[in-house]
């Protein structure tokens, strides 16, 4: 976690940045993966492209996988397993088409439909 103010690095627990003595819950927003300033509440840093998860997101789904109504596009389970592993959707589904066009062909679909099935919506 980083200080909203400076950019330091602040423990979860802590109330006031050690470096410049700010709330941490007060200032502006900077990146949990590269500390570079952020627009408040952008969902993804537009530096290193690494989808910003709050903490209140975090404690939300108990680290369950779950499908995501926001930000899907077919069944929402890239966009569940981008925000289970703190990272942009875009990334499972890039992986999805290559191992469809190169390695399995329809058989990580067949998955995909299976975990759209299985898997539960958040809330």
């Amino acid at each position: 976690m980083y200080c909203k103010n400076c950019g330091a690095e602040v423990n979860a627990n802590q109330a006031i940045c050690l470096k410049c003595g700010v709330k941490t819950s007060e200032g502006n927003s900077f990146c949990s993966n590269c500390g570079n300033a952020m627009n408040p509440g952008a969902a993804v840093c537009l530096n290193c492209g690494v989808a910003q998860v709050s903490e209140k997101d975090k404690d939300s789904n108990n680290g369950k996988l779950t499908r995501v109504k926001k930000g899907k596009i077919i069944a929402g389970v890239h966009s569940g397993l981008g925000k289970k592993f703190g990272c942009s959707p875009w990334i499972f589904r890039i992986l999805h088409l290559i191992l469809h066009f190169v390695f399995v062909g329809f058989l990580i679909d067949i998955v995909y439909i299976i975990a759209a099935i299985a898997i539960p919506y958040e809330g």
